[in-house]
């Protein structure tokens, strides 16, 4: 199953440098903002410039947090021959994820997840789960320092407070089906590490009322709230406007599978490369990035850190386009009668 979410009015019934706009950081600890290959839907300038009426909308009351986000895009001659299986198996080597997918529609559009969040679990018993993720740092390869940006994420009051309104939020959502005193937080601000970054998890959990079905769960909780920020549905139309009304899509919905016993799990589309047009095309690659602002956000942090979510996927197109042109340079040797620098038997005056 997919789901995709827009962050538009219509959808909440059912649901620096910086006059450069190219994206994409070269180094992990230190994300910068130069890169050809992509090229930002709304500018490095006007990401700020949302940033500042995000923190307008939080000090007049209307929303506590907003998850604002973005969209970096390549089309060029690079990408026409890339599909999103190339890039998926690059991101299965340099970013693994537990709740990562590979999806093609026909041969216009295809998804390549490297999602480390989980939405939405059903079990058999009737338990419903969330595993919600607000908080990012980068990793490093120097041990005692990639513990402490750990750590320093753990301890951080921002990130902390981000964190905590989602759970709030989900608390919230998952109580409109559950039993009532059966939500409980199981994890409060724990930190999962993967390839690129650290996260800052909480996990939520309750029990469906017998009458509520695994997707009674959904309607309930769609789209995630650490997407949308709080509260949900009037921050959602707020961000209609500050995402100048374009449709994210795939990305902040949700893949997974729906079992007939009822049972299901459901990832968040983030980390996650959308291919559309065909081969004969010229093919678009989009990665949508975002982050939550709240009253404590840093505009310049929150843009490094939109750029630093967005690295893996950007690599891993990166590494499929480099692995398309090795490929391609076999086949033209192969074709002119010449492998690896020696000649085919078919061009050998010396055949059997």
């Amino acid at each position: 199953i997919l789901l995709a979410m827009t962050a538009s009015r219509a959808a909440t019934s059912t649901t620096r440098h910086h006059s450069s706009s190219t994206v994409g950081p070269s180094d992990p600890a230190t994300p910068t903002r130069e890169r050809s290959l992509f090229r930002s839907v709304r500018s490095n300038q006007q990401y700020l410039k949302d940033i500042s009426t995000c923190h307008e909308l939080i000090k007049s009351g209307e929303s506590y947090e907003l998850c604002l986000t973005n969209a970096l895009k390549a089309i060029n001659s690079e990408t026409s021959a890339l599909n999103a299986y190339d890039i998926y198996k690059q991101l299965r080597t340099i970013n693994p994820s537990p709740y990562g997918a590979y999806l093609q529609f026909g041969d216009t559009l295809g998804i390549a997840c490297s999602s480390p969040e989980r939405f939405l679990r059903v079990e058999s018993n009737g338990k419903i789960s969330s595993k919600p993720i607000k908080g990012t740092s980068p990793r490093s390869p120097d041990p005692s320092i990639d513990a402490l940006l750990s750590s320093s994420l753990k301890n951080d009051v921002k990130n902390r407070a981000e964190n905590l309104m989602i759970v709030d939020l989900v608390r919230n959502d998952l109580g409109r089906v559950c039993q009532i005193g059966s939500v409980n937080v199981e994890k409060l601000f724990n930190v999962e590490s993967y390839a690129t970054v650290h996260q800052m998890v909480s996990t939520i959990s309750g029990k469906l009322q017998n009458h509520q079905s695994a997707i009674d769960g959904i309607a309930a909780c769609f789209p995630g709230g650490s997407m949308t920020g709080a509260p949900k549905l009037r921050t959602m139309e707020f961000l209609h406007d500050l995402e100048q009304g374009r449709k994210r899509g795939v990305y902040s919905g949700s893949i997974g599978y729906i079992s007939p016993n009822d049972v299901l799990d459901l990832n968040i589309v983030i980390r996650t490369a959308i291919v559309t047009g065909k081969d004969d095309e010229s093919k678009v690659v989009s990665i949508g990035c975002g982050g939550a602002i709240t009253a404590l956000s840093e505009s310049d942090d929150e843009l490094d850190e939109m750029m630093l979510k967005a690295k893996a996927i950007v690599d891993a197109t990166e590494l499929a386009i480099m692995e398309k042109k090795k490929n391609n340079g076999r086949t033209d040797d192969t074709a002119s009668g010449t492998v690896h620098g020696q000649e085919s038997s078919a061009s050998s005056n010396n055949t059997m």
